[in-house]
């Protein structure tokens, strides 16, 4: 998720979501339009049967995933199907929708009432993973390490939009406003 990714500018991060049944060998291909011409990536790489590493990942899948739906709902108008798909997937992933809540109480009150803790299992081992994740060396996810990164093209000035740092341009344009500013406090 997202099926298809509208318009990114320089700076800003794709991000995209899948959810696989199967492991073992897959075939990915990003196509994309840049300044007119038409680019298609190509990875290949092994889905593992079970990866522990980052348990999260799946929670935040679900959410992309019901942002989607809620975003189609929003779009097209609310149906029972999609009601139930959003409440399904927020319950089986413990996330707060417009159709689903959360319920916080002390430890003794859930089981004096009887009530479920579905998620302490969850929590539990996202814990465990991220404390494993801190205590081992950084891994390397690189897909085809022998690429060379693809330069990006310098005619498009971006002001903004992306995450991270100023660009050069909007600094140099920013320093002497800010100079300007400064010397008519000093002068006052």
């Amino acid at each position: 998720t997202p099926k298809r990714i509208g318009t990114i500018y320089r700076g800003q991060q794709i991000i995209l979501f899948g959810h696989y049944r199967k492991d073992g060998e897959a075939q990915v291909e990003v196509s994309s339009k840049i300044s007119g011409t038409d680019h298609r990536y190509k990875a290949s790489f092994k889905f593992p049967k079970i990866s522990t590493l980052n348990p999260e990942i799946e929670r935040l899948w679900a959410f992309a995933s019901i942002e989607e739906m809620l975003q189609k709902m929003e779009d097209f108008g609310e149906d029972a199907d999609s009601k139930q798909a959003v409440t399904d997937l927020a319950k089986e992933y413990s996330l707060v929708t417009d159709y689903t809540s959360m319920i916080v109480l002390r430890e003794d009150v859930f089981a004096k009432r009887g009530i479920q803790r579905k998620n302490a299992k969850r929590i539990a081992i996202e814990a465990a993973a991220q404390q494993q994740r801190a205590n081992a060396p950084v891994l390397n996810h690189t897909i085809d390490p022998g690429a060379q990164p693809r330069r990006a093209s310098t005619h498009h000035m971006s002001f903004g939009g992306g995450g991270g740092a100023m660009s050069p341009v909007w600094l140099a344009m920013l320093v002497p406003v800010l100079l300007i500013r400064r010397k008519r406090r000093v002068k006052k």
